[in-house]
């Protein structure tokens, strides 16, 4: 994978805990594991020139319902050239569920730069055979360094369950998992 140069992320760990030591998940606990933590950076500019750009950070929901945020943690790193067009996503997701974190799939993805000027550029993809019941829009601002996409319905046979667009913002951070004395869930307790 050519992508993955700016972007080796720091998770790619699987952590285990003594199952007698857990309380029984509930349904909404159970893709949560207070070990993964996440780091958030003030927002700046996004690097590069009118030639090519880099951004990467954590996908949050856009929506004030907590229905809404990704099930799964993700992060993503774009790189953006606008001699192809194109802006290049490694995205990683990571499998959280009880006491695991493990690192579940890192999927490539290719955007389709439709304009890009000084202010930021616009780009999309989808529907495709991976998702035929979104088309994907894209938006960089170059000078804020907000990025966001838009989960359009394509309302196509077989995806009347999806009758929301919603949005999810790129913002500058990483995940990490914390093993500080604190944080040391998988001792007993005196």
């Amino acid at each position: 994978m050519t992508l993955l140069r700016p972007a080796c992320f720091l998770l790619c760990v699987v952590t285990f805990f003594p199952a007698a030591q857990q309380k029984k998940d509930s349904a909404p606990n159970m893709f949560k594991n207070p070990r993964l933590k996440k780091v958030l950076y003030e927002d700046h500019g996004i690097d590069g020139d009118k030639n090519f750009r880099i951004f990467s950070g954590i996908w949050l929901s856009e929506s004030k319902d907590p229905e809404k945020d990704p099930i799964f943690p993700e992060q993503s790193s774009f790189t953006c050239t606008h001699q192809d067009m194109t802006c290049q996503e490694l995205r990683v997701t990571l499998g959280v569920v009880g006491p695991m974190i493990s690192l579940q799939d890192a999927q490539e993805t290719d955007w389709t730069i439709s304009s890009w000027d000084d202010q930021g550029l616009l780009a999309s993809n989808g529907p495709d055979a991976s998702d035929r019941c979104h088309h994907h829009i894209l938006t960089m601002n170059f000078a804020s360094g907000i990025m966001s996409v838009s989960d359009i319905p394509t309302r196509v046979k077989g995806c009347e369950m999806f009758t929301e667009t919603n949005t999810y913002r790129l913002k500058r951070g990483n995940y990490y998992i914390d093993t500080s004395p604190d944080n040391d869930l998988d001792k007993k307790k005196k």
